[in-house]
């Protein structure tokens, strides 16, 4: 008998999934951490699973026979970036390569939130960070971000796509600032 596989079952948004899939009648595994509360998803009568995401074999183990993988564990506040990335960047992919090595690869479902993202972005927050950028380097040449106005200065040029042997080759002609 399938069932759905959901990771960050113990959240906010995840426990609500829980409940809705199973009051459709919906076999549920999630895979929660031992630090979590999760009195909503026995109520519910989901099938428990305790380890993370960094836990290859588990999520695979876990997944097993699966018809969907609703993939929600996320950290929303760290002390250090890093962390944040651990989570949220290498456990997707683990979630994702856990999949993939399925017999019969289940569908996977990714929901996430703004705030798995970082602090609040606010325009201040984004204009240091602009100004912090300092010289960027592309394949038009480098520019940067004006400190006052946060505009991009560049330099400009006039190109035209010219043959270059068998190939098309897009070629300055002039700078225009």
């Amino acid at each position: 008998m399938s069932f759905v596989f959901v990771t960050g079952g113990s959240g906010f948004i995840g426990s609500h999934l829980v409940q809705a899939l199973r009051a459709r009648g919906e076999r549920v595994r999630c895979l929660v951490r031992k630090s979590s509360d999760c009195s909503i998803l026995k109520e519910a009568g989901a099938e428990l699973i305790y380890g993370g995401l960094h836990q290859s074999q588990l999520l695979e183990e876990g997944m097993y026979g699966a018809s969907a993988v609703f993939h929600l564990a996320g950290m929303t506040t760290a002390l250090r970036h890093h962390d944040m990335l651990k989570v949220n960047r290498d456990g997707s992919k683990a979630v994702a390569r856990a999949c993939a090595k399925q017999r019969t690869p289940p569908k996977l479902i990714l929901v996430s939130s703004i705030a798995a993202a970082g602090p609040a972005v606010t325009a201040d927050r984004i204009n240091r960070a602009i100004g912090g950028l300092g010289q960027i380097d592309s394949p038009r040449g480098p520019w940067q971000f004006d400190k006052q106005s946060h505009s991009p200065l560049q330099q400009w040029y006039l190109r035209q796509v010219r043959p270059d042997g068998r190939a098309l080759s897009n070629v300055v002609l002039q700078s225009l600032a």
